[in-house]
């Protein structure tokens, strides 16, 4: 199985090469979807063990999961982008 990188943005495209253990949960993302997760969806991403997924109803989720993990949710058809997160850091006043 290959990354479907058309749903990857380059911020986590970057993080997946520098990845060293595939099946560490240490990548942070955002998940969108088309629409709202049915019960299978909803079960696959609680299973991934790194989706924070809300009790209302919503397309998009932040998560921490692996390199394999991604490659897996790439693949699902329900899965409209995954954006990598990066760490803000405060704004310098003059």
């Amino acid at each position: 199985m290959s990354f479907d990188y058309s749903k990857i943005d380059a911020i986590l495209s970057a993080e997946l090469q520098n990845q060293r253990d595939p099946n560490r949960k240490e990548i942070d993302l955002f998940i969108s979807t088309f629409a709202v997760p049915d019960s299978r969806q909803s079960a696959f991403l609680k299973q991934l063990g790194g989706v924070n997924t809300p009790e209302r109803k919503t397309t998009t989720f932040t998560a921490c999961i692996s390199h394999n993990d991604i490659m897996a949710l790439s693949n699902e058809p329900w899965v409209k982008s995954l954006r990598g997160s990066i760490q803000m850091f405060p704004c310098r006043t003059p």
